[in-house]
């Protein structure tokens, strides 16, 4: 990787630090139920728009992640050429990023028939329902495009060569896995990849952000209500902090992870010791700026 490729190389430690920025001294990007009464067709258009680059822009990135991976694991003298095998939970962020997607799939569908009827006309659901039944085939298609597992979940079974000498194994790959490094071997160093890469990174950004607004809309409300039920009803500050921290953190791992889904996976097919693996930890910054808003109604509530 060039010198420049290093610079403008979106992983996880920036994306958590921009996420975060962002969240704390900007705002996101509003697309949610309630902004259909405003701006319908724009709405419409922008989360379709916005559907359907990301998932372009999360395969390409994927694909990019997975490619350096192979290398770097084909580049070690000391292991087979597998990769590590991703975590339960990183497949439970994959999940929860369908569920997201399909969310914003929906709003836009909904934006969509307010802008054509005038008003969402409940009949209309039945059409939502066969245009979310649709985009449930396409999740189910990007997926099976998107390759995450590992050479291990493939049965890798590694021969011992004359010797002791470890670099002498040799990984027996699966069908699947050698074809999917026949067709990738060389996919960052196709024309244009750090531009198209670049862009990737810059729309998963965009959704990511545009995810943490529907986290805000949908549960702000109801944080700040129970943060004001609980002074007046003479809670201490303690105990309500222990109360919000705990479960704003189990909400927000739902809109964080499948946001930073694909430098998740990275981290965890190039596993990293000592200092460089510290800096995972900037992803407490990250949640910092998702859930700011609720930690600022707490301080004005109880000691403004």
């Amino acid at each position: 990787m060039s010198a420049l490729e290093k610079l403008v190389h979106m992983n996880g430690r920036k994306f958590d630090l921009i996420f975060g920025f962002v969240l704390l001294f900007g705002g996101p990007i509003a697309l949610t139920r309630g902004d259909l009464g405003a701006h319908p067709g724009a709405t419409a258009l922008f989360g379709f728009l916005i559907y359907f680059i990301e998932a372009w822009a999360y395969r390409y990135k994927m694909i990019s992640v997975r490619s350096r991976a192979v290398a770097n694991a084909l580049a070690d003298p000391r292991g087979d050429g597998s990769l590590p095998q991703l975590s339960s939970v990183i497949i439970i962020g994959r999940n929860a990023r369908v569920l997201l997607r399909l969310l914003l799939f929906t709003v836009s569908v909904a934006a969509g028939m307010e802008y054509v009827y005038g008003e969402f006309d409940p009949p209309s659901s039945n059409w939502i329902k066969g245009f979310l039944f649709a985009a449930i085939l396409f999740e189910i298609w990007l997926y099976s495009n998107v390759y995450y597992d590992s050479t291990r979940k493939e049965k890798v079974k590694t021969k011992k060569m004359k010797g002791n000498d470890s670099a002498g194994r040799v990984a027996v790959l699966s069908d699947k896995e050698a074809e999917w490094r026949r067709e990738y071997s060389s996919f960052t160093e196709r024309s244009y990849h750090l531009y198209k890469e670049v862009a990737a990174d810059c729309i998963l950004m965009i959704t990511g952000l545009m995810f943490a607004h529907s986290y805000w809309s949908s549960s702000l409300k109801f944080f700040s209500n129970a943060i004001d039920d609980a002074h007046d009803k003479g809670v201490s500050p303690g105990s309500i902090l222990w109360t919000m921290f705990f479960v704003t953190t189990l909400t927000s791992f739902f809109v964080l992870f499948p946001a930073r889904l694909v430098y998740w996976a990275e981290e965890n097919w190039n596993p990293e010791s000592g200092k460089k693996k510290r800096i995972r930890w900037s992803i407490f910054f990250a949640f910092a700026g998702l859930t700011a808003p609720v930690y600022y109604h707490y301080v004005r509530t109880y000691f403004f």
